[in-house]
């Protein structure tokens, strides 16, 4: 799964100065509302599963990655 982890960074990077102008700079709108109920959950939940999968036990980690 680094791979994703890596895709999600790089697309943070390449979009924080659009963000910071249409997202952190304006006035809290339902568009800004749905904006940060989609994008931060999914940030959260990559961190989660890159530390779940490297540092669980083996019989754990075959578990949460189904095979």
């Amino acid at each position: 799964m680094p791979h994703i982890s890596a895709l999600l960074a790089y697309d943070i990077l390449l979009n924080i100065g659009r963000e910071k102008e249409l997202i952190w700079k304006q006035e809290l709108r339902a568009s800004t509302a749905i904006y940060f109920f989609l994008r931060y959950p999914v940030i959260a939940f990559q961190i989660f599963n890159v530390y779940a999968t490297e540092y669980a036990t083996p019989e754990v980690s075959t578990y949460y990655r189904g095979y």
